[in-house]
């Protein structure tokens, strides 16, 4: 089972970095060094949230303070870096670049987290929930550690699924004749696999896939997740045969997703 630290850890970088930062605080930041301030004060209200749920170890909070500065160090090197010179010129001719400073930045995220993971173990540091969590918890018969892992598991396969896919599968987005190519944001708002008319449908669609992915995994209908592809593709069957780009964007997408919902899945539950 993973390490309740770890998860508790992880849990509170992704709530501070992708569903406690707005897609236009995304964009500011990248400029304005007070807006990457903001992000990091949003960054460590559910940190703070996540240690009074705890016995309030000091040894946690300082921990988690770090966690919260070492992110902020690393935004703020990514800011210096996307300013410059040399990184203006490289994204006119490779806007791919973007997307690999995405996969980079939250790599060194997720190694901080795991640093800090370390140092605690090293220590014999055991997480303790606070009181009146841990009687809840007995009261209604069930483990917080469960509650934990089912809560970063649905959160990791919402915003975050989301925007790694659109940084995996903009590079083969078609384009229309006339059209200018669009340069994704770091922090976008919709999966980019199936993209319909109607503005928001597209993340919809995407967030209720993985879900369901994990869904019929626990219940270990492992054939069931064959069905969803089956109905995504019979919705966008016209267009799929009529436009080959972008039936292999679609299968990207789509693949990207499930993919992500199954590594998200074995993840938490599988070490």
């Amino acid at each position: 089972m993973m390490n309740t630290t770890f998860i508790l850890s992880l849990l509170g970088h992704i709530l501070g970095d992708f569903y406690f930062q707005p897609a236009a605080l995304a964009q500011a930041k990248r400029s304005r060094f007070s807006a990457l301030l903001l992000h990091g004060l949003l960054y460590a209200i559910p940190l703070a949230a996540l240690f009074f749920l705890t016995d309030r170890a000091p040894v946690l909070f300082w921990s988690l303070a770090s966690l919260a500065a070492a992110h902020l160090l690393i935004d703020w090197l990514k800011q210096l870096l996307q300013r410059s010179s040399f990184w203006q010129k490289r994204t006119v001719n490779r806007p791919s670049s973007e997307s690999s400073l995405f996969f980079i930045d939250q790599t060194a995220h997720i190694l901080t987290i795991l640093i800090l993971y370390l140092i605690l173990d090293k220590q014999g540091f055991t997480l303790q929930p606070a009181a009146w969590l841990a009687s809840i918890s007995a009261g209604a018969a069930i483990p917080l550690s469960a509650v934990l892992q089912w809560t970063l598991l649905i959160l990791l396969v919402l915003k975050p699924a989301s925007f790694t896919i659109v940084q995996l599968t903009n590079r083969y987005k078609p384009i229309q004749p006339g059209q200018q190519p669009k340069k994704e944001s770091p922090i976008e708002t919709a999966d980019n696999d199936t993209a319909p008319n109607i503005q928001g449908a597209g993340q919809m669609i995407g967030w209720l896939e993985r879900l369901l992915i994990v869904l019929f995994l626990a219940a270990g209908q492992y054939a069931a997740i064959g069905l969803i592809m089956t109905a995504k593709s019979v919705a966008r069957y016209e267009k799929i045969t009529k436009d080959s780009a972008f039936a292999e964007y679609y299968l990207i997408g789509t693949l990207s997703s499930i993919l992500l919902a199954l590594l998200s899945y074995l993840f938490i539950f599988g070490f």
